[in-house]
C-alpha cells in the first residue's frame, strides 16, 4: 500500500510539473504519459479524444482529485502548494465558461436548442446543459448578488430566465446541478467566437471526463419538454434586456424561478411557499416598472397602476392586485386587517393561472414590450 501511495505522489508531482510549465509557455510536454496515466487511473480507453484528456483543466482536475484521496500531510504538502501555485497561474486567463447540467426531477425544459453570443442550451442525447462564456471572474455579478444562498450565478439567471419566461402560452421550470464547471474560455472555445458544433461536441466530451474524475452517475435520465418550441425573438429581446448588474431584475427572475420549481415539487408540498414567491416577484414587478418604466425616485403605487392600466386597457390590473395583495397578506401576515386567520384556502389554479399571467408581466417589465 506504501508503495502504491509513493508511486501515486511520484505521478501526480510529474502531472503538476507538466501542468505549470503549460501555465508558463503555453505548451504542454510529454502528453502521451499524461493520457496513459490518466486514462488508467479513471477507466477511459486510451483512445479517447488526445485533445480533451490533455486540457489543462482536466489534468487539473485530476491532480485534485487524487490529491483529496491522498490527504494533505507533511509528506503531501509540497503537492499542494505546487497545486495552488498552478492555479494562481491560470488567473491569468480572465475570461471564463461556466458549463452546468440540468435535472431531471421536477423540471420541464424547452425543447428545442438556443444559442447566442454569450450563451447556449442544447443536449447531449436528451440532458439539457447550459453554458455561459464571457464571464469575468471576480467581478461582483459573478454570483448571482453575492448571496450565498443564491445557487445560481448570475449569468446563469439570465439565460434561465430568459427560455423560462418568454413563452407567450407556457412557462419551463428549469432544475439544475448543485456543482458546476468554471473554466478558462481558451481551454473550451479555443480560437471559435462561437458555440459551434466542434465546441458543443470538446464540451460533452469535458464533461464525460470530469464525471468520470468524480465518480459521478453518467446515465441517462428521462426529462419533460415543453410541446411548444423557443420564440427566438422574444428569448433574445429578453436575453438582451434582463440587466445582471440590477439587483432588484436579478432578484424578481430568481423569485419567479424559484416559485416555478417549488412548484413543481410533487405532492404540492411547497404550494403556498410557490404562492408566496410568485407575490414577492409581482412586488417586485411594480417597483421595477416604477424605476426603469416611469424613472421615479420613489414608488407610487398609484402612479404604476395608472401606467400599467393605459399599457393593458382590457385586463383590469386594478382588481387583479387587490386580489393578489389579499392572498400574500394571508399568506405572509395571517394576523392583518382581516383578523387572525391561519385557515388558508388555495386551489392549483390560484398558482397556474397567476403565474402564467404574472410572467407576461415580468415579460413587460423586462423588455418593455409585450
Amino acid at each position: 500500500m506504501k508503495d502504491f501511495i509513493e508511486i501515486n505522489k511520484r505521478n501526480i508531482k510529474k502531472l503538476l510539473i507538466l501542468l505549470l510549465k503549460y501555465y508558463r509557455d503555453g505548451y504542454l510536454h510529454e502528453s502521451n504519459y499524461v493520457i496513459d496515466y490518466i486514462c488508467e487511473t479513471i477507466n477511459v480507453p486510451a483512445v479517447f479524444d488526445k485533445e480533451i484528456i490533455t486540457n489543462p483543466f482536466i489534468i487539473e482536475t485530476f491532480i485534485e482529485k487524487r490529491l483529496y484521496i491522498l490527504g494533505r500531510n507533511q509528506d503531501s504538502q509540497s503537492l499542494f502548494n505546487m497545486l495552488d501555485e498552478a492555479k494562481s497561474l491560470r488567473k491569468h486567463f480572465h475570461k471564463q465558461v461556466i458549463i452546468r447540467k440540468c435535472l431531471s426531477e421536477n423540471a420541464v425544459y424547452p425543447k428545442n436548442e438556443y444559442s447566442c453570443e454569450k450563451a447556449c442550451y442544447f443536449f447531449n442525447f436528451n440532458t439539457p446543459i447550459i453554458v455561459l462564456r464571457d464571464i469575468e471572474e471576480g467581478k461582483p455579478n459573478f454570483r448571482s448578488q453575492g448571496n450565498e444562498l443564491a445557487w445560481i450565478t448570475s449569468t446563469e439567471l439570465r439565460l434561465i430566465s430568459a427560455l423560462s419566461f418568454s413563452s407567450i402560452d407556457s412557462y419551463c421550470v428549469f432544475n439544475i446541478e448543485d456543482d458546476f464547471y468554471t473554466l478558462p474560455e481558451e481551454f473550451v472555445l479555443y480560437n471559435e467566437k462561437g458555440f459551434s458544433k466542434t465546441v458543443l461536441d470538446r464540451i460533452v466530451k469535458l464533461i464525460f471526463l470530469l464525471e468520470k474524475i468524480y465518480n459521478k452517475d453518467t446515465l441517462g435520465k428521462d426529462y419533460s419538454f415543453r410541446k411548444s418550441c423557443i420564440n427566438e425573438y422574444r428569448v433574445n429581446k429578453f436575453f438582451d434586456s434582463l440587466n445582471i448588474n440590477d439587483d432588484l431584475e436579478l432578484r424578481i427572475c430568481f423569485l419567479f424561478l424559484k416559485a416555478g420549481m417549488l412548484y413543481k415539487q410533487k405532492g404540492n408540498f411547497f404550494g403556498e411557499e410557490a404562492i408566496l414567491n410568485m407575490l414577492v416577484g409581482l412586488e417586485g414587478c411594480l417597483y421595477l416598472i416604477s424605476k426603469k418604466h416611469l424613472k421615479l425616485h420613489e414608488f407610487n403605487y398609484q402612479l404604476t397602476l395608472a401606467y400599467l392600466e393605459n399599457a393593458f386597457p382590457n385586463e383590469g390590473y386594478e382588481i387583479i392586485l387587490e386580489e393578489l395583495r389579499e392572498y400574500r397578506n394571508m399568506l405572509a401576515h395571517p394576523d392583518s386587517r382581516y383578523e387572525c386567520n391561519w385557515s388558508l384556502v388555495f386551489f392549483s389554479d390560484d398558482f397556474i393561472h397567476n403565474y402564467n399571467w404574472l410572467l407576461k408581466l415580468l415579460y413587460f417589465c423586462i423588455t418593455k414590450e409585450k
